[in-house]
């Protein structure tokens, strides 16, 4: 789940904005990059609190620091990546059609 979660992310940011670009309604490929971002968030979470169960203060010393200033920043960058379009819509006042 570790890799599995952002890559689909990373995905569904890609398809966001070639939807975009397309002039395509993309609000789901959005809504499933920012889902897959928090599910990342989750699954990391759930590993830290695997260490504290077991115990693996050296695991946690070593890697829980670095791992929430990444993802702090990669949670703001996937929310700047993905609602940019909403900003770029907006600005060239585009209308979709279903």
């Amino acid at each position: 789940m570790l890799f599995l979660f952002p890559t689909i992310a990373f995905i569904a940011t890609l398809v966001n904005w070639t939807l975009v670009i397309a002039k395509k309604p993309f609000h789901w490929a959005m809504g499933t990059a920012l889902a897959f971002t928090a599910l990342t968030v989750c699954a990391q979470l759930q590993m830290i609190v695997e260490w504290i169960v077991a115990e693996d203060w050296t695991a946690l010393l070593d890697v829980a620091p670095t791992m929430t200033n990444v993802l702090w920043g990669a949670s703001i960058v996937s929310i700047v990546v993905n609602m940019a379009p909403l900003r770029y819509v907006k600005s060239k006042k585009r209308v979709y059609e279903k």
